[in-house]
C-alpha cells in the first residue's frame, strides 16, 4: 500500500512481505530473528527497498511518485496485517486506508523518520 501524510514531500510503501523471500533474505544477510524481528531489521528492510526502488525506475515512475521509505508490516504473530477478517480490507480486499494509518502509525512515523535521517 502506498500511503501519503497530508503536508509531507513525499510517499512511503507499506509493504505485506512474502515471509519465505524475507527469510531467504536474512539467510543471504546472515541475519536471525523472528519474521516480526526481520521485518524492522534495517538491513533486511534496506534490502527490500533497494529492490522496490529499481522496480519503480524499471516502471517508469516519476520521481515523486516513488516511494522514499519503507515499512514492513507483519501482525504481532507473524501473519499477513490486512484481511476481512480483521477489519482492514474489505470484502473487496481494498484497503481501509484511514483504519491502517491509525493502527500502523508507528510503523508510518518511523518510515518517515528514515526519510528524514538519509533513507532506510
Amino acid at each position: 500500500m502506498i500511503y501519503g501524510r497530508t503536508g509531507a514531500p513525499s510517499v512511503i510503501a507499506l509493504v505485506d512481505p512474502m515471509p519465505e523471500a524475507i527469510t531467504a533474505l536474512a539467510k543471504e544477510t546472515g541475519t536471525s530473528g523472528s519474521l516480526v524481528d526481520l521485518c524492522k531489521n534495517p538491513a533486511i528492510v534496506k534490502s527490500v527497498f533497494d529492490d522496490i526502488k529499481s522496480w519503480c525506475k524499471k516502471g517508469g515512475l516519476k520521481p515523486f511518485e516513488m516511494p522514499t521509505g519503507l515499512a514492513l508490516i507483519v501482525d504481532s504473530e507473524g501473519n499477513p496485517p490486512w484481511t476481512p477478517e480483521n477489519g482492514y480490507l474489505t470484502s473487496t480486499l481494498k484497503h481501509k486506508r484511514p483504519i491502517i494509518a491509525k493502527a500502523f502509525a508507528a510503523d508510518i512515523d518511523r518510515a518517515y523518520g528514515e526519510i528524514q535521517l538519509g533513507g532506510v
